[in-house]
Parts: structure tokens; C-alpha cells; sequence
């Protein structure tokens, strides 16, 4: 859900959050323009808004929240918003 490419719990221990966190490469050398997060219990996922203007999805998608599978970086496909 962290976008980090694993399952492991962050934050309960220390040295696991702020600078220790790895940077999340969202493919093609994009930038974030906006960034947003929601969900509920284990259902997590962040969604953001690319500088091409595209949106990337990443998280739980237990309830199909993102629209999407795949991976992170290259690997994760932007969200079709049908426009």
C-alpha cells in the first residue's frame, strides 16, 4: 500500500519513517503535481496527479478503489479517467 514494492508494517519500529523511506518512482521521471490518500483499515491507497497530467493509483485495491493492477514505477499504468 506504501508503494514501497513489499508487505512489510512501517513505522512500528524506529528509524522506518521520514528520510529512512524510500523515494516511490512513479515512472518516466514524472513529477507529482497533487498527491491524495484514503481509505479504511487494510483497504489503503494513494493516488497522484502526474506533471503530464496523468493520474498514477497505487494501494490495497481490495475493494477495486484504484481501477487497476500492476506495479510501481513504469510498471504502474495512469488511471483512465475517461477524458
Amino acid at each position: 500500500q506504501l508503494g514501497q514494492g513489499d508487505t512489510l508494517q512501517r513505522g512500528d519500529n524506529a528509524g522506518e519513517m521520514g528520510d529512512n523511506l524510500l523515494h516511490i518512482y512513479l515512472g518516466g521521471h514524472r513529477s507529482v503535481h497533487k498527491l491524495a490518500g484514503g481509505g479504511f483499515f487494510l483497504t489503503g491507497f494513494s493516488c497522484a496527479l502526474l506533471d503530464n497530467s496523468t493520474v498514477k493509483c497505487w494501494g490495497s485495491n481490495a475493494l477495486g478503489q484504484i481501477g487497476l493492477g500492476g506495479g510501481m514505477g513504469d510498471g504502474l499504468p495512469a488511471v483512465d479517467l475517461g477524458l
